[in-house]
């Protein structure tokens, strides 16, 4: 124990510089491990701080893009909002100038058709004065020719005019008053009573001559007409058919001539007055017009068609077809519409075929869309040829509103019927021609 105690002594002097090497190793690794951790830590804290750092700046920038899409879209429906508006007003304003527009073009319209239908009634009345003055005058040569044949065979001849009233195409031949006499004196003796008789004979055929003179002037005057013709409104219904209406034709057709009194002929061997005219006459032997035994027309100038069409003559054979010539305004053709709807009903299904051909007046009846108009507010629904060239109308040779012209299956003109009435008649010619097709 000494012995080693005394060594420990002896030996101190070295252990002591040795623990102290060892504290300082220790201390040393203490203070090695103690860098290394605070070394990491700062590392640590840094990176720490720096990804903070970045996600701050992505927030950020998330936030602004967030504000500047906003801001855009907020800027874009503004824009959006603005060209709206821009666009309304200017579709407001293109409305109301086209609004003036048509206004301005209505008024100008009405103004015009006031001007032309102003224009045509000036003309018409310049006309209708200038055809009274050039038949009065035509009259008085009559008048005076007549005279002066009667005082030529020894009397006087007095013709009392004031019955004949002139027509738009004709004349209304009614109430001549001829009278033969001589002047007062002594009571006639039997040689003067045969000259009296002589001079009211040849009164009678002055009479006549002038009669036939006016009737052929008046027949020359329509046939020259080349442009739209002056036609004439049909009589009323419930006018007398003695007075209104005349057959003609091998047989006789029911084609009214309202206004012209027919020429009294002898009697003549004919069938039924009832019945559509019959004939045994080849096509070829026949000729184009409206006359009863004629070959009907093609339609010609046609523009338009309304409830159906276009409509050939041709393309219509094997049908009867009923033409009209009407205008939308004419009371007399509107006067014939119930009956025009009742043939429609009871034959089209059995082969009738009924074709308005409006022949428009006036100016304004000239307009597809008014015409269009007129067959929807009446309820016509037969088919309809809207023309303004007046081309079938002429090779029709018509003058009258409304007329009626009907047609076999062949197409012949087998009956003619001028204005309002006779419908029985006309149902029955259309019963016949129909029963000709086994209807």
């Amino acid at each position: 124990m000494r012995l080693h105690l005394a060594w420990i002594t002896r030996k101190k002097l070295f252990v002591a510089p040795l623990v102290l090497l060892v504290l300082l190793l220790a201390v040393a690794a203490c203070g090695s491990d103690s860098d290394t951790s605070q070394a990491q830590n700062a590392i640590e804290a840094e990176r720490m701080e720096a990804e903070a750092a970045a996600m701050e700046d992505e927030k950020m920038e998330a936030e602004a893009m967030a504000m500047e899409e906003e801001k855009m879209a907020a800027e874009a429906m503004a824009m959006e909002e603005e060209k709206m508006e821009v666009e309304a007003m200017a579709m407001k304003e293109s409305e109301a100038m086209a609004m003036d527009e048509e206004k301005k073009e209505a008024e100008a319209m009405a103004t015009k058709e006031a001007e032309a239908m102003a224009m045509e009634e000036e003309k018409k009345d310049a006309e209708a004065t200038a055809m009274k003055e050039a038949e009065a005058m035509a009259m008085e040569e009559e008048k005076k020719e007549a005279e002066a044949m009667a005082m030529k065979a020894g009397a006087s001849l007095k013709l009392d005019l004031s019955g004949v009233e002139p027509l738009a195409n004709g004349y209304h031949y009614e109430g001549w008053a001829i009278i033969g006499s001589r002047s007062n004196g002594p009571t006639a003796t039997n040689e003067e009573s045969a000259i009296m008789q002589l001079n009211k004979n040849l009164a009678l055929a002055a009479a006549v001559a002038v009669s036939v003179v006016l009737a052929a002037a008046c027949g020359s005057s329509e046939s020259a007409a080349t442009t739209v013709p002056t036609a004439t409104q049909a009589p009323p219904a419930g006018s007398s058919d003695a007075a209104n209406e005349s057959r003609v034709g091998a047989y006789g057709s029911g084609s009214a001539a309202y206004g012209v009194a027919a020429a009294t002929q002898e009697p003549t061997a004919t069938p039924p007055p009832l019945s559509a005219t019959k004939f045994a006459v080849a096509d070829v032997d026949r000729k184009v017009g409206g006359t009863v035994g004629d070959r009907a027309p093609e339609f010609g100038g046609i523009d338009a068609w309304i409830n159906g069409g276009p409509l050939t003559m041709a393309g219509l054979r094997g049908s009867v077809v009923l033409i009209d010539f009407w205008t939308y305004t004419c009371i007399n053709c509107i006067n014939t519409y119930p009956f025009l709807k009742d043939m429609q009903a009871k034959y089209a299904d059995k082969g009738l075929v009924i074709v308005g051909v409006h022949s428009p007046e006036f100016e304004f009846e000239k307009s597809y869309e008014n015409v269009v108009a007129a067959t929807i507010k009446d309820d016509l629904v037969w088919t309809m040829a809207q023309y303004n060239d007046f081309i079938t109308w002429r090779r029709y040779d018509n003058r009258y509103w409304p007329s009626e012209f009907l047609i076999d299956k062949d197409g012949v003109v087998r009956y003619t019927h001028i204005g309002e009435g006779a419908y029985a008649e006309t149902e029955i010619a259309i019963q016949e021609l129909l029963a000709e097709i086994g209807s």
